[in-house]
């Protein structure tokens, strides 16, 4: 059995557009989804136990997806979950924030990959892009902003591909 686990941003829903295309997408490759509910909950580190306290032991394959703080929240858990892999869309890595208490978090032996929008005015393009060349990500630059909810269709295709790169680890 092959599990994804989504995990939305901030001010978002486990329920939102781009956690339903990506998870039709993750359904139809044959995987198990769950979408974490974080609403009301703000604090990253509660988040991140929240996280923990859903991933089951009996799965084969586990993929992390995240949203901004979602993202955040996937690696720091990454840690501890060692996923296959993690989808990261406009990652929350990088900043100086207090309520962060990791500025990069980084999953070791997992196989990881970042989308962000050009044009994100949340989360600097320049600061992904140098997290991304520390730790050798692939990065995928798109058209978009934070939300990234115009470029959804190349969101899924990108999505689709990491999906089939995790598969034949």
């Amino acid at each position: 059995m092959k599990l994804v686990v989504f995990s939305h941003g901030k001010e978002g829903t486990p329920d939102g557009i781009k956690i339903k295309k990506l998870s039709n997408v993750a359904i139809e490759r044959g995987w198990n989804v769950i979408s974490i509910d974080y609403q009301g909950i703000y604090d990253p580190e509660k988040r991140v136990k929240k996280l923990l306290n859903y991933i089951p032991e009996n799965y084969k394959k586990i993929v992390l997806v995240g949203s901004s703080m979602g993202g955040y929240i996937s690696l720091v858990a990454g840690k501890k979950i060692k996923p296959d892999g993690i989808f990261l869309l406009a990652p929350a890595v990088m900043i100086e924030n207090e309520i962060y208490c990791e500025k990069e978090p980084f999953v070791e032996k997992s196989l990881i990959e970042v989308v962000h929008g050009y044009k994100d005015s949340i989360i600097s393009v320049d600061k992904i892009f140098n997290y991304c060349k520390k730790y050798s990500i692939p990065l995928h630059l798109v058209d978009d902003e934070h939300r990234l909810l115009r470029c959804i269709d190349e969101i899924v295709k990108i999505f689709e591909n990491f999906l089939i790169k995790v598969d034949s680890i």
